[in-house]
């Protein structure tokens, strides 16, 4: 199958076409051929069939300039040849992503395929904050696999992860990237088509920065905070909205933008909790927390633009009072973010469509906070998100993959969310139908029959327990929080039929493994098996060999840095204060 899905497949009964590459037919091209170097770096070169004989079937390019801006048509004509036609060279990237996806798999014959994307923007954003840092090799093999699937935009979420010159002490420990790595990972996206966007949070989550005595007076609340669930944070998090803290920004923005090709910035800037419950109190008590929100706002937005930049912001805060949404700075784009199935997707995105507010939906793969996945839940929100971001008319979906808590769940637990995400902004009415994402994980991510139907149901074990919380599973809170993990607890009924699914997958699992190509993957797999169970068991025998297979797993695709903080929930007899993302 073809993921995403093309918009109009019509079958053309002729040629029969070998399981092979075809060759190019280099007499035709649209104007500009540096797409000829991407097609070739994709190793798309002619395979003999399983006679050993070779076929030509040229590959006769076109330029077709009423065809939709990244759009494209593949067609077979009577002389023989398959016709690529496209208005630019974007269209025609993604028209040989789609004959290489075609020819990769025998087929009887081959079909006209006339197709465009539902949604500009199509992108996918990764926490590189909590604490993975993926190595260049990992994020090069991942930009490429994401090209595969049409996605065009890239965001590497940040909150200290750079090594900005004179901060030395907040990045020190986290493997950050430098402004050399982003320089190369920015032209890896670029001869793929991708944008990769600069994102650096602004306002909130500051907590590794403040959390040092040095940065401690531009804290809102330096001595800690209440949160909206009445916990106690000993830590702040938010910046106080004042002068020296936009003197800290121009800084941090004046060192990462340079390194990046995108006209767009993600500032951020969501989740300001304590802001009113310290230096800004007062201010917050006459005017509204929203209000002294908006004004610092445009205070960050103003320095974000000076450079040419739009600036992207997370909308959360200024739902709070949408009468503002009018006072919004321009330009701007809003991004919609919302993790349960039940997010207001609907009410939010027609007050930023009513304002001619340019917005995003950014739903998220639902890996996070959840050991394997929510397979029901992560579904039902990305079809939301896009059904509801087209008809109010989204400019884009933003997939989001968060590391909440020491990002303990493995790669593979995120795939489905990438692969719905990418089909359905692409195409929203495609993977509709039973089995379809199952097979396209097969064929496209996993690589090995059976392995997608597998995955899913493993993320639908935790719909046993009736027992929920926002944005996390209850099995997750067993796994790391040893005194305290009797919130959301399942009955003993709902932990024997958990416990008793788990065995059944445990021992599917081994065929399945078998026939894996990729070995990093399997032991990945085994890794969040053995999260799983301990979840369910609670045999602290157990703890010791699971912290080593964490380690082993995580140094795979990771750099160092973040790995011990991650350990920490592990090995702590309590949930850790600090340094943890408290919404997602």
């Amino acid at each position: 199958m073809l993921v995403p899905p093309p918009r109009l497949i019509s079958q053309a009964g002729a040629p029969s076409f070998p399981a092979g590459i075809p060759q190019l037919a280099t007499d035709h091209w649209i104007p500009g051929n540096r797409w000829l170097e991407r097609f070739r770096a994709f190793e798309m070169g002619w395979l003999a069939d399983a006679d050993g004989a070779t076929q030509r079937v040229p590959l006769v390019l076109e330029h077709a300039p009423l065809v939709p801006e990244q759009g494209y048509q593949l067609l077979v004509q009577n002389d023989g040849a398959i016709h690529l036609r496209s208005a630019t060279e974007r269209g025609a990237w993604y028209g040989l992503l789609t004959l290489k996806q075609q020819v990769e798999v025998p087929t009887s014959s081959w079909s006209d395929i006339t197709d465009h994307p539902a949604l500009e923007h199509r992108g996918v954003m990764l926490d590189v904050s909590r604490c993975k840092v993926p190595t260049l090799d990992t994020l090069f093999e991942l930009i490429d696999w994401l090209a595969g699937l049409k996605i065009n935009q890239v965001q590497l979420y940040t909150e200290h992860s750079f090594a900005y010159a004179g901060h030395e002490l907040v990045w020190r420990d986290s493997s950050p990237y430098t402004a050399e790595d982003i320089r190369r990972i920015d032209a890896y996206c670029h001869a793929r088509f991708i944008e990769l966007v600069p994102n650096q949070n602004s306002f909130g989550h500051f907590e590794r920065w403040i959390k040092h005595p040095e940065y401690r007076h531009l804290a809102e609340s330096p001595d800690g905070f209440t949160t909206p669930w009445g916990t106690q944070r000993d830590c702040g998090s938010v910046l106080r909205p004042e002068p020296e803290t936009l003197a800290l920004l121009d800084d941090l923005y004046t060192q990462l933008l340079p390194n990046f090709r995108s006209r767009q910035f993600n500032i951020g800037c969501d989740e300001t909790f304590e802001l009113g419950q310290g230096y800004s109190k007062a201010r917050c008590d006459e005017q509204g927390r929203t209000r002294v929100y908006l004004d610092f706002f445009k205070q960050i937005h103003a320095r974000a633009v000076r450079d040419g930049h739009t600036p992207m912001f997370w909308g959360d805060i200024i739902h709070s009072s949408p009468e503002l949404i009018a006072e919004l700075p321009r330009p701007i784009t809003a991004l919609e973010w919302g993790y349960e199935a039940d997010h207001p997707f609907a009410e939010r995105c027609a007050d930023f469509a009513r304002h001619d507010v340019p917005f995003y939906v950014c739903p998220g793969t639902s890996s996070w906070r959840s050991i394997v996945g929510r397979t029901t839940n992560m579904m039902a929100n990305v079809r939301e998100a896009v059904r509801v971001g087209q008809h109010h008319g989204a400019v884009g979906c933003l997939m989001t993959d968060w590391g909440d808590l020491g990002h303990t769940q493995t790669f593979p637990i995120s795939l489905p969310g990438f692969v719905l995400g990418a089909s359905l902004a692409w195409n929203p009415s495609g993977l509709n139908q039973p089995g379809e994402l199952a097979a396209a994980l097969d064929q496209h991510a996993l690589y090995t029959p059976g392995l997608g139907a597998w995955l899913l149901e493993l993320g639908r074990v935790q719909d046993i327990i009736t027992s929920r919380a926002f944005n996390n599973s209850s099995p997750f809170f067993h796994l790391l929080f040893t005194k305290h993990y009797e919130a959301w607890s399942p009955t003993a009924e709902e932990q024997a039929a958990c416990l008793a699914r788990y065995h059944e997958l445990a021992e599917a699992f081994e065929p399945l493994a078998a026939a894996c190509p990729d070995a990093r993957m399997v032991d990945e797999l085994r890794l969040s098996l053995a999260q799983f169970r301990f979840s369910l068991t609670r045999d602290l025998l157990d703890l010791p060999g699971l912290i080593e297979h964490h380690r082993r797993v995580w140094l795979v695709r990771n750099r160092p840095g973040g790995l011990e903080e991650s350990l920490d929930y592990f090995r702590a007899e309590q949930a850790p204060t600090g340094n943890n993302r408290i919404e997602g």
